[in-house]
């Protein structure tokens, strides 16, 4: 399955369409992933966060000068 960004210049509204790859059976169970991705930009994207989520990090640049004693004391 394919998700597909879609804006409708008309009416001015956005929508998500969702294309099948193959074909789909009755009953069959369908999954969209959101990809590996951080509760914080879960929720700042989507809405929502995942109680286990194993992406759950922000990486971020500092001079490490400015954490030298904090990641000494660490050690």
């Amino acid at each position: 399955m394919v998700a597909l960004p879609f804006h409708d210049k008309v009416n001015d509204e956005s929508f998500v369409v969702l294309q099948a790859l193959r074909d789909i059976k009755k009953d069959d169970q369908l999954l969209l992933s959101y990809g590996r991705l951080s509760n914080s930009h879960l929720i700042q994207k989507y809405g929502f966060t995942q109680a286990s989520n194993p992406y759950n990090q922000i990486a971020m640049n500092a001079p490490y000068h400015e954490f030298q004693a904090v990641i000494t004391e660490e050690q």
